[in-house]
């Protein structure tokens, strides 16, 4: 039998993924939800360091979110927001999937935002404001939104494990 440990914070030091694999792991998964391949190449350094010779990838898979953010920013109520082309970075198949009217939850609901108008971007009036991050999920109640489970992205993620003589299975969320 596998037992598998999840990489984080907590764990992302050698002596302590050492520790875990003398208690019996015997692979590590890695979650890239929230981050890059490149932005945790230290952690597969200390991977390969503490012995682990097997290694899953859990990729972010076809779950909208919210681009990257130069800091966090405050939404409030009534105020219009962009997202896409000039405001906040979002998924462009959204652009395609969104008509007037339609929601939109932020950071598993606890944002709402009004979709006014759709050309290079949403157009949009804040219904719930909050403080919105880098990264958080995007949902469109009701609407189904065409996006592929792997990104492009994926050849690049393969080419940097190989490198660290990584050959790790790849697994998307659906």
């Amino acid at each position: 039998m596998d037992f598998y440990g999840t990489i984080g914070p907590a764990c992302a030091e050698l002596s302590t993924l050492q520790q875990m694999v003398r208690a019996g792991m015997t692979g590590l998964r890695m979650n890239l939800s929230h981050g890059s391949l490149a932005e945790h190449a230290d952690w597969l350094e200390l991977i390969q360091k503490a012995g682990i010779r097997t290694l899953l990838i859990d990729l972010q898979g076809p779950e909208l979110r919210i681009g990257r953010l130069a800091s966090p920013l405050t939404l409030s109520e009534g105020q219009q927001v962009f997202l896409g082309t000039g405001g906040i970075p979002c998924p462009a198949c959204l652009l395609d999937a969104i008509t007037p009217g339609q929601k939109l939850l932020l950071d598993d609901g606890k944002l709402l935002l009004r979709v006014n108008a759709v050309d290079t971007a949403l157009h949009c009036t804040v219904l719930r404001g909050g403080l919105l991050q880098s990264r958080k999920s995007i949902a469109v109640p009701g609407v189904e939104v065409s996006s592929p489970t792997l990104t492009d992205e994926e050849p690049a993620r393969r080419r940097r494990l190989r490198c660290h003589r990584c050959h790790a299975p790849l697994c998307a969320k659906r």
